[in-house]
């Protein structure tokens, strides 16, 4: 009976890894939303820094999503899962040079 009670809890402990690694894999996808968000914080970012608001730069990083690259970088490199973590360093890069750029045409 003890048995069987350590086995469920190590199920239930399994999937919770596991849900945790496909929410932070879905997190770091290259998508439409990703796209968008970075370039609306950018534009955020950069009417900012025109008015010299700080609470305009401040909200620029809220909307911003570059901290799910940044996270699933850091729990692939934890797991040692190549895929993930190289992903997520790609996704940050591409997101860098996405707002980048739209702080150029803006500026």
């Amino acid at each position: 009976r003890i048995n069987d009670s350590n086995f469920k809890k190590s199920v239930r402990a399994r999937l919770m890894v596991y849900q945790v690694v496909a929410n932070i894999r879905a997190s770091t996808e290259l998508s439409f939303d990703f796209v968008l968000l970075i370039c609306l914080a950018s534009m955020l970012a950069a009417f900012g820094l025109l008015e010299s608001s700080t609470v305009v730069i401040v909200a620029s990083m809220l909307v911003s999503p570059l901290m799910n690259p940044i996270l699933g970088m850091v729990f692939g490199l934890s797991i040692r899962e190549h895929s993930l973590w190289k992903r997520g360093l790609r996704n940050e890069l591409i997101g860098l040079v996405i707002c980048l750029s739209c702080g150029f045409l803006i500026g």
